[in-house]
């Protein structure tokens, strides 16, 4: 067996710290140190008379009310979600669930008949942020949103 310089063990047991460090840092970024900025925002849609909207496009949209940042300086996105048959929604800005930036946002819908012919079954005026009735801040997690749409006459 080869003699090791007396220095050698306190190389090693550096090389040893580094790479645990290294190691520890590296399954921080994989796991999960989630920067995004955005909360879980979820609750539920329905007509005054109980029912659901439901068409082959039943979408339930954020749309920010001014320029905002997160607080992390990101530009505030919209986010959007689908009206599930029993009238749940779960909010998305970038992937699927993902959330919202916290912040003040004018809520709209879109829900029609078909994709092909763009027929709406709601009034018209909760389709656009400028028109919806509608606005919504949220400051944190929210699973309790609860929205009720009058039905286009006639339907």
């Amino acid at each position: 067996m080869i003699p090791l310089p007396e220095s050698m063990p306190v190389v090693i047991i550096k090389l040893r710290r580094r790479a645990a460090v290294s190691g520890l840092m590296i399954c921080l970024l994989l796991v999960g140190c989630d920067n995004s900025g955005r909360v879980q925002v979820s609750g539920t849609v329905n007509f005054v008379d109980g029912e659901v909207p439901q068409g082959e496009v039943s979408m339930i949209r954020f749309e920010p009310t001014s320029y905002q940042k997160s607080t992390d300086g990101e530009v505030i996105k919209g986010a959007y979600g689908y009206i599930q048959p029993d009238g749940s929604f779960r909010m998305t800005t970038l992937k699927p669930d993902d959330g919202v930036y916290p912040g003040t946002y004018k809520v709209c819908f879109t829900v029609l008949k078909s994709y092909m012919s763009g027929e709406p079954l709601i009034p018209r005026i909760y389709m656009s942020k400028k028109t919806t009735p509608f606005e919504q801040t949220i400051n944190g997690p929210t699973q309790d949103l609860y929205f009720e749409l009058e039905k286009l006459p006639g339907n």
